[in-house]
């Protein structure tokens, strides 16, 4: 006996997680975008990677250490690439999987973060 119904699992629950996903990276890359902010395209996933690089000077990892701190302090959490093995310091992963007026207010106080940041 399943515990979840096949055919509730594939006509309900996966499609309505895609599209819901799917909205909330079309409005990320929206939001993102009119910060100035490039992320790399992605097909399916709980957050979206931006390249925060163009807004670094040394782009070594104190630096993107240094600005990771910057977003603490102004309230927003985005994962440093460098803690998940990423070998180019200025990417940072930010969870997309949350509410519209979530994602608007953090990446609100990301882009006032970066619109001050002094490389």
């Amino acid at each position: 006996m399943d515990l979840i119904p096949s055919e509730w699992c594939d006509k309900f629950f996966l499609p309505k997680s895609q599209k819901k996903l799917n909205d909330c990276y079309q409005n990320a890359l929206c939001l993102l975008t009119e910060e100035g902010i490039a992320v790399r395209p992605s097909q399916a996933g709980l957050f979206i990677w931006m390249n925060l690089r163009p807004f670094m000077g040394k782009r070594t990892t104190e630096e993107e250490m240094e600005l990771f701190q910057a977003f603490i302090t102004a309230g927003v959490y985005v994962v440093p690439g460098s803690e998940l093995r990423c070998v180019e310091p200025g990417w940072f992963r930010l969870v997309m999987a949350v509410s519209e007026e979530e994602l608007s207010v953090g990446i609100k106080r990301l882009s006032g973060v970066l619109k001050c940041w002094k490389p």
